[in-house]
């Protein structure tokens, strides 16, 4: 990429420098600095930022995120202002999408250098995936400004106009971009995406199948391509061009995520179900990747399976709390109370960890409401309130006991206390309705079951609830609608 950047070596603009990758480019800076430090015979702390992005500028090489990012943050723990480390965090958290974090380094290194091109583009990018127009464009004038024949830049500026419905201006700062850089991918996806937009999905995936000739790797082509073949029904090519985008970026997760949905609709579910153990091994900490798996075992094989397979991530990751209420709250609502109990019975035997203690009472009170035991349930909430005066699991629980006593002007105390705490809490407000509903205020009931629907988000149940409500008064209309 041909671009006017900083010379670090210099202290001057140099107007033509080779094109690099990003990853050159990094590494460019890096050699830079780390020559400047030794002609300046630089401290041991300058040395020991040098050898950690070093360090860590190998890791990103070899794909390592993880061992790259522990090395950048030791060298920013010493200079917090080096902007190669900050360049090598920023890698990785575009391969990881994590933008927002990415957002506000390169608002740091921007500020540090206001000449960085680089960070410029990429600051301009994430404005525009945040609908920010406006800013997208003014930072791709600022870096054209800087370098007018910035492919990255000029490529920028084409997809910010194209968003803006200026399909010829952005074909041609696309052009002026890939004059420069054969195969630079921003300009190619808005020229792809001109054609597609004006229904021409044929020339758009030339134009991506030509860029990739030039740019294999490019995993942003590979998308543009796999969204283009499934435009033009192309089904049977999508499964080797997620093959070829993963092989690329093997530990990105989302394309495993779409790979694997695709195989599903193609009804490819033990094929899809590799991905998805896949992408679960990738995010050891979170529980919604478990759940895929889960759910596909449940499709294919079972509850059996399902649950065979939930324990065993259960039983591979014994520290993970969260992942242990979500396996009871499964076991419940396949029935097996007594499965899930065992679970809240372990997590609430840590007397050290109270948040983790009363959350599995609160769970095993509402198992014996489940159970009919509600005397046992009104023991159990009356412990927990007892630690924790307003915790509004517990008062949620005991509102509902009393509204099941008759007791509404009692349960409607509870239920402020929480609803003030937790102001959307669409439990809580369902309740209120109903206490409400007991004592004859139909109208303030009304208002309270369709604030509640709209704080859950119309979630299935508080619409039902809400629905049952209406046709109770007769107003079978709204009931329909609610639904």
């Amino acid at each position: 990429m041909v671009e006017k950047s900083e010379d670090t070596m210099l202290g001057s603009v140099s107007l033509k420098r080779a094109a690099m990758s990003p990853k050159a480019r990094l590494l460019a800076s890096f050699a830079a600095a780390l020559l400047l430090s030794t002609t300046a015979a630089c401290s041991s702390p300058e040395q020991k930022v040098a050898k950690y992005t070093e360090s860590g500028m190998e890791y990103l090489d070899k794909g390592d995120l993880g061992r790259a990012n522990v090395q950048f943050q030791n060298a920013l723990k010493i200079n917090e202002e080096y902007v190669p480390a900050l360049n090598g965090l920023v890698e990785i958290m575009e391969k990881r999408q994590d933008f927002s974090a990415m957002f506000g380094t390169l608002q740091r290194i921007v500020r540090l250098e206001p000449s960085n091109i680089d960070a410029l583009v990429k600051l301009g990018k994430l404005y525009l995936i945040g609908s920010d127009e406006n800013t997208a464009l003014e930072t791709a004038e600022k870096a054209l400004a800087l370098s007018s024949d910035n492919a990255g830049a000029l490529a920028l500026k084409g997809a910010v106009l194209l968003k803006l419905d200026n399909e010829a201006g952005a074909v041609e700062f696309a052009r002026k971009a890939l004059a420069i850089e054969p195969g630079n991918t921003e300009a190619v996806a808005v020229i792809a995406a001109e054609r597609a937009k004006a229904h021409d999905n044929e020339g758009a995936l030339a134009e991506v199948e030509k860029a990739l000739a030039v740019n294999k790797n490019a995993s942003i082509l590979h998308l543009l391509r796999l969204q283009l073949l499934a435009n033009l029904g192309r089904e049977d090519e999508l499964r080797s061009g997620f093959e070829e985008l993963i092989k690329i970026e093997p530990e990105t997760v989302s394309y495993r995520q779409m790979y694997a949905n695709a195989l599903i609709r193609q009804k490819q579910f033990a094929d899809a179900r590799v991905q998805l153990e896949e992408v679960a091994r990738l995010q050891p900490d979170k529980v919604d990747p478990v759940l895929d798996v889960v759910r596909i075992d449940y499709q294919t094989d079972g509850k059996e399976a399902a649950t065979k397979t939930f324990k065993s991530y259960v039983d591979a990751r014994p520290d993970d709390k969260e992942l242990r209420f979500t396996f009871a709250h499964f076991l419940r609502q396949e029935g097996d109370l007594a499965g899930a109990e065992a679970i809240y019975n372990a997590l609430a035997a840590n007397k050290a960890d109270k948040p983790t203690r009363l959350r599995a009472l609160n769970d095993i009170a509402g198992v014996r409401v489940v159970e009919g035991k509600r005397e046992e349930a009104r023991a159990i909430v009356d412990e927990i309130l007892a630690q924790d005066s307003a915790n509004p699991d517990a008062l949620v629980k005991r509102a509902g006991l009393l509204i099941d006593d008759k007791k509404f002007d009692e349960a409607i105390a509870d239920l402020r206390t929480v609803i003030t705490a937790k102001p959307d809490m669409a439990a809580a407000k369902l309740l209120m309705a109903s206490a409400f509903e007991g004592k004859g205020d139909i109208e303030y009931a009304t208002s309270q079951y369709a604030q509640a629907v709209a704080d859950s988000k119309n979630a299935p149940d508080s619409s039902r609830v809400f629905a049952r409500f209406l046709m109770r008064q007769k107003n079978d209309a709204r009931a329909e609608q609610v639904l």
